[in-house]
């Protein structure tokens, strides 16, 4: 028998949106009928966006967040049961995806690809890669369906660089306005198709079987529908002089909780959408999708302007273009209610465009890309050094990028694309265990005080290296190199040796040569130390050659880390300043504060030339703020997984506010790292509930500047100073942090908190 070919869709669905929910039906629907087996991607759309600071202001942010504070938009618990049961019985869904590398496992899956309709490509504040198939390996069929961008053109430069690339690795685009067209034309120099919005896939008798007309029958005798998203007093008075001159009155879909006489008289869900503007003598509307069904059903309409053509946000292009395609430009005037729209010559325009449309859709899907890939082509790396660990082809090295970031290089005429190192990369292969089903956490102090004094928080991880090598672990950790100015794993073969990875190195550290060493060791155990993705690499390399159990493995609470630019930059500016030629550093003194970070900086004789804390340090400017993050910092599946014995780090939370001295928090997650905790002396520990976790941890990924690319590129420029890129680019970041006390005397004034 022959199998039905899965296709994997990413679009809009889940927002309360009646063509939102009714594109990707249709769209699952066409496939359907084309002999295809669908399933829609079910994605977390409130992660992963990038940030536009050049659309901020003090004031802008702080009237977004009244207006959020006081929406009025309509929501009942009726219509979400609508929305839900329509979805449910229209499409299939994957299970939820929230981050590129749970979203990634989709290869494993499908072979084709299909994002869009709806404005999936709107350079707005939601603009989010995943919806330009940016997970999807190169050896899959990567096919666009009438995404729209929504607007006439795109005008960040730092944006166009992001589309440009993202376009580029397209198999087959179409868009839904000529508009769009336009734009993808000029960014990629290629002409793609225009198609039609999905809906207009499906004629208006197949749209009948998702009609609910017994809802309809509750209002007796002809009616004009309305259906308004943007403010709809300004259009009633329009609406008026229709059902005026019709004699027949109007009812209004609500958008909003206002009160309404002319609301309609029953819940309304998409299908009960579909069946009230086929069952209209006249429908008004500001909406696209309100437009769409109106032409498909062969219903007179009028069609309002939501947005100011000059906004920078305006989205009136789409209506434009299929008004322009079809001839119906009039529809825009007030007074077109008075002339009757022949759909004849419509539905054949109609007719023709949904041809042309499906055989781009079949031909699309039928002709995949040639080449298949086993190797490692994720567009992020984490430069955890496993991938160049299982190759025994020496085909991968790990070295630091232009940008500042390690990651892996891979030598095409030494690849056989035995595909190894797919099956150890920590970015495209989730941990089996979540921080939820640890076994236990604890707080821990040394009752060193020297080493209590000497660890950025309670000493865990020089008490936990000490235990270990008590019993014949060697500890791989890092260290900061001051002759080389960067941060590098080294093995510590006794005590003598611990202080020198002792306390927090805020760089990512160069691996390779300790993954290297200590994968060689035959029979001696060893205890690793490192963030997340380097123990999950590591972790995956030690599965394949049997090495697991050898190893206990530790990692750290991660706040993320900087391009190695920057620090490149900031220590070479620090010692022009003190004409020095070598200066070691502490990331973290807590001679001077335990909650507040102070870096400082110590000349070859150990004498400290600079001391400043987090607020006013040009290094942790950056690092504090998510500008110049490795991308895969942006995508981080371990603030909720690991593949460690035992993760540490800092013990936040009311419980220790004002705590000068540090405390550590320790969380056994493996039966072998609970007994290595459980061996612990001069401790004072403390027991805790597991979901405390959740009160140290950073709950959520830092979303990436749209100006990222631009920021990597100005650290590079030796005319630059940090400063001066500070003040060129981190003015958002200190507004937003100005704004949140706004926020909060709001909360206040509003008793909302």
């Amino acid at each position: 028998m022959h199998k039905m070919k899965k296709i994997a869709i990413m679009t809009w669905y889940k927002y309360r949106n009646f063509g939102t929910a009714l594109q990707c039906a249709a769209l699952s629907e066409k496939l359907r009928k084309m002999g295809f087996s669908p399933s829609v991607i079910s994605y977390n759309t409130s992660v992963n966006k990038y940030i536009f600071p050049e659309l901020e202001s003090n004031w802008n942010t702080l009237i977004s967040f009244l207006r959020q504070r006081l929406d009025r938009s309509y929501s009942s618990a009726e219509r979400e049961e609508k929305f839900n049961d329509f979805l449910m019985k229209r499409i299939s869904e994957t299970e939820l995806k929230k981050n590129y590398s749970e979203l990634y496992e989709l290869n494993k899956e499908f072979d084709t690809f299909i994002c869009g309709s709806d404005q999936v490509w709107s350079p707005t504040r939601s603009f989010d890669d995943k919806y330009y198939l940016s997970f999807v390996n190169e050896s899959n069929n990567k096919i666009s369906y009438a995404p729209s961008f929504g607007t006439n053109t795109i005008n960040n430069s730092e944006q166009k660089k992001i589309i440009k690339g993202l376009l580029s690795r397209f198999n087959h685009i179409s868009v839904r306005e000529k508009t769009g067209a336009r734009i993808v034309e000029e960014l990629v120099e290629d002409t793609p198709e225009v198609v039609v919005d999905p809906t207009l896939l499906l004629t208006a008798d197949e749209w009948a079987n998702y009609v609910d007309e017994q809802s309809v029958k509750k209002i007796e005798g002809e009616y004009i529908l309305c259906y308004f998203l943007g403010n709809q007093k300004k259009y009633i008075k329009n609406v008026k002089k229709i059902s005026k001159q019709f004699k027949i009155p109007y009812y209004i879909i609500p958008t909003n909780r206002i009160n309404d006489s002319h609301f309609v008289p029953f819940e309304v869900g998409p299908a009960e959408f579909v069946s009230l503007i086929k069952n209209a003598k006249y429908v008004c509307t500001d909406s696209f999708h309100g437009m769409i069904f109106s032409i498909n059903f062969g219903v007179q309409f009028s069609v309002y302007k939501r947005f100011k053509d000059s906004s920078k946000t305006a989205e009136n292009s789409r209506i434009y273009d299929m008004l322009s395609t079809l001839n119906l430009n009039d529809r825009l005037e007030e007074d077109c209610f008075n002339r009757h729209i022949s759909y004849e010559q419509v539905q054949n325009k109609i007719i023709e465009q949904r041809n042309k449309s499906s055989l781009f859709l079949q031909t699309a899907i039928d002709n995949p890309p040639k080449k298949k890939v086993n190797h490692v082509k994720a567009p992020m790396c984490a430069g955890c050094g496993s991938c160049a660990e299982i190759c025994n082809r020496n085909a991968i090295s790990i070295e630091l990028n232009s940008d500042g970031f390690y990651q892996c290089i891979v030598e095409e005429e030494n690849c056989v694309d035995c595909g190894m190192c797919m099956t150890v990369c920590p970015i495209i292969n989730k941990p089996e265990k979540q921080m939820i089903d640890a076994l236990e956490l604890h707080s821990l102090v040394s009752k060193d005080s020297v080493v209590l004094k000497q660890s950025s928080s309670g000493g865990a991880g020089f008490e936990l290296a000490k235990t270990l090598i008590s019993k014949g672990y060697l500890v791989c950790g890092v260290s900061y190199d001051s002759e080389r100015e960067q941060a590098k794993h080294i093995v510590i073969k006794d005590m003598e040796e611990l202080q020198k990875i002792q306390g927090s190195k805020y760089l990512q550290s160069d691996i390779s040569s300790a993954l290297e060493e200590v994968l060689e060791m035959q029979e001696q155990k060893i205890a690793f130390f490192g963030t997340p993705c380097q123990i999950a690499g590591l972790h995956n390399v030690l599965v394949k050659l049997g090495k697991r159990e050898q190893f206990i493995l530790i990692d750290l609470i991660c706040h993320g880390i900087t391009s190695m630019n920057i620090w490149n930059k900031y220590i070479s500016e620090r010692k022009q300043e003190f004409n020095e030629k070598v200066l070691d550093c502490n990331f973290r003194n807590k001679k001077y504060s335990w909650e507040e970070k102070y870096l400082c900086l110590y000349n070859r004789h150990g004498k400290e030339v600079y001391k400043m804390s987090e607020n006013n340090d040009e290094f942790y400017a950056f690092f504090n703020r998510p500008v110049a993050y490795s991308p895969t910092c942006y995508e981080c599946q371990f603030r909720e997984n690991s593949s460690a014995d035992i993760r540490i780090g800092d013990f936040w939370g009311k419980k220790y506010e004002g705590n000068s001295d540090g405390v550590s928090l320790v969380v056994s997650l493996t039966p072998k790292g609970k007994l290595i905790f459980d061996d612990l002396n001069e401790v004072s520990i403390v027991q805790y509930p597991v979901d405390t976790y959740w009160d140290s941890q950073y709950l959520e990924n830092p979303q990436k500047n749209i100006m990222y690319k631009r920021i990597l590129t100005d650290v590079k420029d030796p005319t630059l100073s940090l400063h001066e890129i500070i003040e060129r680019h981190m003015k958002y970041y200190f507004m937003r942090e100005r704004t949140q006390k706004y926020k909060e005397f709001v909360y206040k004034l509003l008793r909302l908190k």
